[in-house]
């Protein structure tokens, strides 16, 4: 769930903040996510 802890982390953030709860309140939104766009997207949050 690497989407799970990228969001978690930046939590603070609006953006993270909706696709954490998307994620948890609808599992077909994590299912139409793509995993090089989650994992693209954690990558742009660190730096």
């Amino acid at each position: 769930m690497y989407i799970l802890k990228a969001a978690t982390k930046y939590k603070k953030d609006k953006f993270a903040k909706t696709i954490l709860h998307n994620v948890t309140s609808n599992r077909n939104i994590y299912d139409s996510i793509k995993i090089e766009n989650v994992i693209e997207l954690a990558q742009a949050y660190k730096k």
